[in-house]
């Protein structure tokens, strides 16, 4: 699925995430401390992508056991 059609409910969360790194970015430039903030703001999208990650092989997972399932009944 592509990012541009995430449903509203992630879109949310995401555009939270945005938000949320222009304020450390910008508070890291004010401070003068860039590389700081290029740092935080990294950190902040790796999070974002490992949670991500982590609800995508969920769902694979739970996929595959009621395959799994399904594939015992019959």
């Amino acid at each position: 699925m592509s990012l541009f059609m995430l449903p509203d409910h992630l879109l949310n969360k995401r555009r939270g995430i945005e938000i949320f790194s222009i304020v450390v970015f910008g508070y890291a430039l004010i401070r003068g401390q860039f590389l700081l903030g290029m740092v935080a703001v990294g950190g902040v999208w790796l999070v974002y992508f490992l949670w991500r990650l982590l609800f995508a092989v969920e769902t694979i997972a739970d996929a595959l056991q009621r395959i799994a399932r399904h594939q015992a009944e019959n």
